[in-house]
């Protein structure tokens, strides 16, 4: 399969100057800012006095708890993580790294296997899928990595300050086999290092990706009226679905609400990443009473009483 690269254009000006203005309003104030945007995806306004549904309680999290947390902070850089994951007696679980790089140009191309992903250390969407590195073309991706790299702005534009200091890198790190050419995403929603609900994408590899929720226990759980496609097809939990749910009880201990996304193939579980703000905080669970049922899954007392 032919590995194709964005076509990376700069952008015409007013792209920029609409961004560098949404920039300034969400330094200066986030919880305005952050207020607006939820408004305007979830269409109930954001309660951050009394949260209860699952976005409420992401976004305050993000306000308070998680905004200059030095070890969210290390857990939201792709390539810090690897060593809060040792440091959990984890390392098994992480993916091969072939290294990271601040400059496009720094990249040993002739020193990379034929397929391996190349992903931006910060934010999302910001990865590539090298399935065959003779077709793929240096220049064009040379571009589109300095694009990752030159972008300062990531935290305060998506009102995520978390990001704040983090270096921007671009790593490398092994492709997945997967056991039926569709590489599975098991992402676990987890309380201190309880895992309350999962999401499962699959068919990622095809015209449209389908996302199915599953409770703790990896039975079904069926949303109404969202906007992801879901599979007719219910999956069976992997034969080690219990141990990833052990590693991601593990990882989560720390943290109020942190999602711990794992794969597994061939028996053998891998590590994804840690995401402190799931979709942003505007996760579409076809409405406000399924938010709602999932926040009640979710006790963040703890951290607001620490911050009052």
């Amino acid at each position: 399969m032919a590995t194709e690269v964005p076509n990376y254009k700069k952008n015409k000006w007013w792209p920029k100057f609409i961004n560098g203005l949404w920039t300034v309003l969400s330094t200066i104030s986030p919880t305005f800012a952050t207020k607006l945007v939820h408004k305007r995806y979830l269409n109930y306004p954001l309660n951050l006095d009394n949260p209860k549904t699952l976005n409420e309680k992401l976004q305050w999290l993000k306000l308070n708890t998680y905004y200059k947390n030095d070890t969210v902070r290390q857990c939201a850089d792709k390539v810090a993580v690897r060593s809060y994951i040792k440091s959990k007696g984890l390392e098994e679980i992480l993916i091969n790294s072939y290294g990271s790089w601040d400059k496009a140009k720094d990249i040993p191309w002739d020193n990379l296997p034929q397929s391996f992903v190349l992903k931006s250390n910060t934010g999302s969407q910001r990865n590539l899928l090298v399935t065959d590195k003779r077709q793929l073309n240096i220049e064009e991706t040379e571009t589109m990595v300095n694009d990752w790299l030159s972008d300062k702005n990531y935290g305060p534009r998506n009102v995520e300050f978390s990001y704040n200091g983090i270096k921007n890198r671009v790593l490398a790190e092994s492709f997945i086999d997967s056991e039926d050419g569709d590489l599975i995403d098991y992402k676990f929603f987890c309380n201190y290092g309880e895992v309350r609900f999962l999401y499962v994408v699959s068919n990622r590899l095809g015209d449209e990706f389908y996302l199915n929720y599953y409770d703790e226990d990896g039975q079904p759980i069926q949303l109404h009226d969202s906007i992801f496609k879901s599979s007719d097809k219910i999956m069976k939990m992997p034969d080690n679905f219990e141990i990833m749910k052990k590693y991601a009880s593990i990882l989560s201990k720390d943290f109020p609400i942190v999602r711990v996304d794992l794969y597994s193939e061939f028996g053998k579980i891998y590590f994804g990443e840690l995401t402190f703000l799931p979709t942003g905080g505007r996760n579409n669970f076809g409405g406000y009473e399924q938010d709602l049922a999932f926040g009640q899954m979710f006790d963040i007392s703890d951290a607001m009483s620490k911050e009052r």
